[in-house]
């Protein structure tokens, strides 16, 4: 397996929007707890909006659907915008059975997204993404056990 296979997401800015892309059709198992790092990373290391693009992604288990809801309340907190962009038919019934949909925002496109953060000035930031910045692990500092991310 390649390691370039081993990826989970990737990363991009336009106008100071963080875009995640996640790979994977399935998040289970290791996978899952995985998932939960990657995007806790991204949400410490990245400024300004993001938006988490689902579009691949068919099914995932009840850590990786928590690890949704831990990104929105920490982005919630910091009073930065977050969007989950384009779930699957599959996985947006599961979001809204479990009612996730009432604490998360979810968009059927990236447009959309786009065009909702231009009318309320959260795709402006002073500081731009830095795509590469949010896909250095190695530089993070150890988390504190207070930290909730």
């Amino acid at each position: 397996m390649k390691e370039a296979d081993n990826k989970i997401i990737e990363t991009d800015c336009a106008a100071g929007i963080t875009v995640v892309r996640v790979l994977p059709r399935r998040i289970f198992l290791e996978l899952a707890d995985k998932f939960r790092e990657e995007m806790l990373r991204v949400v410490r290391e990245s400024t300004g909006p993001l938006v988490l693009d689902l579009s691949q992604v068919s099914v995932m288990n009840s850590t990786a659907l928590g690890t949704l809801v831990v990104m929105s309340e920490a982005m919630k907190k910091a009073g930065r915008p977050f969007y989950i962009a384009r779930p699957g038919r599959v996985l947006r019934e599961v979001i809204n059975r479990m009612r996730l949909d009432l604490l998360l925002t979810i968009r059927d496109d990236l447009e959309g997204v786009y065009r909702e953060l231009q009318r309320g000035g959260g795709g402006q930031t002073s500081e731009p993404c830095n795509p590469h910045r949010a896909e250095a692990a190695s530089s993070l500092p150890p988390r504190s056990s207070s930290d909730p991310l």
